[in-house]
């Protein structure tokens, strides 16, 4: 699911990895990050310092990060819609990865 989450921020936002872990200061690239960091602690429970080292950043500016989301999304309508619709499609994702684990264990118990 990180991988999922990175990748997915990335296409949307229209950049690539490397662009996330580089040290650009681009409003689009800074906003992906910030997805990026939100997305992973919501639906991975991973740290702050874990984030970090998967965006090339120290813990404290995932905290930030964290704040910038919230700001982003209460003035920032492009930034808002891009975070809904990225949720959405991760959760669904969520949805089918446990439906699949369900059915796989289902299948065991029953074989």
């Amino acid at each position: 699911m990180i991988q999922n989450i990175v990748t997915r921020t990335c296409k949307q936002w229209g950049i690539s990895y490397e662009d996330v872990v580089s040290p650009s200061r681009k409003q689009h690239i800074v906003f992906a990050r910030v997805m990026i960091a939100k997305f992973l602690r919501q639906f991975e429970k991973l740290s702050y310092k874990k984030i970090g080292r998967i965006i090339n950043r120290n813990h404290s500016c995932v905290i930030r990060y964290m704040g910038m989301f919230d700001s982003e999304c209460r003035f920032n309508d492009t930034f808002r819609n891009f975070a809904k619709s990225l949720e959405l499609d991760l959760e669904n994702d969520n949805k089918e990865a446990f439906a699949l684990e369900i059915e796989e264990e289902f299948n065991e118990i029953v074989n």
